[in-house]
Formats: structure tokens, C-alpha cells, sequence
């Protein structure tokens, strides 16, 4: 189980890190296939918005993206594939992952 609840997570992301939650509903509207992909409990931020670019080069900026990604994999949260490639934070809990990212900056 997490170290932190997914509403703590959002809470966290969209109030310290101005992350932008997509909740299923507005996901729905936008890119419905992308939701029928989502596997259970997963949580999706900044869809075709911030920090999306940013992973390009994940230790700039400030706060850089991979400290933020280390903060949400110490919360027990990760990525399962790159924001690159998804155009958006895709986060499950980690247990959940077979093969979760351990950092950005390995891409």
C-alpha cells in the first residue's frame, strides 16, 4: 500500500507542485481511449499541459522534475511510462508495477 493515499497525492501535486489532476470524467470527454487503456487506481496529471516538456531534460527548473518524480516514489506512487510518451503523468502505486520507472533521468 502507498505511503500516501492517492486524494494526499493529488492533494500534495496540485498544491505544492501546481500538477493539474485529469480526473475520468474530463479524461472521458478528451481522450476516451486513453481511459479505457487506465489500469485500476491509476492517476492521471497535466494531460497535454506542464511538466510534460520538462522530462526532456529532468533536472532543470526549479524544483526540476526529478525531484518531484523522487518525492512521488518515495509516496509509494510511480510511472509506469514516460510522460513523453503519454503526454501526460500517468501514476499507479508502485506495487502495482511490474517494471516501475525509477527515475527520469534513465530515459
Amino acid at each position: 500500500m502507498p505511503k500516501l493515499s492517492a486524494s494526499e497525492l493529488i492533494e500534495i501535486l496540485v498544491g505544492k507542485y501546481h500538477f493539474i489532476h485529469n480526473d475520468d470524467a474530463e479524461l472521458e470527454d478528451i481522450d476516451p481511449e486513453l481511459v479505457e487503456d487506465l489500469c485500476e487506481n491509476a492517476l492521471v496529471f497535466n494531460y497535454e499541459g506542464d511538466f510534460i516538456t520538462e522530462c526532456e531534460e529532468p533536472e532543470e527548473g526549479d524544483p526540476s522534475v526529478e525531484k518531484i518524480y523522487k518525492f512521488i516514489l518515495k509516496s509509494g506512487w510511480s510511472l509506469e511510462e514516460n510522460p513523453l510518451d503519454m503526454s501526460a503523468w500517468i501514476l499507479y502505486p508502485t506495487e502495482q508495477i511490474p517494471c516501475p520507472i525509477t527515475s527520469l533521468l534513465d530515459m
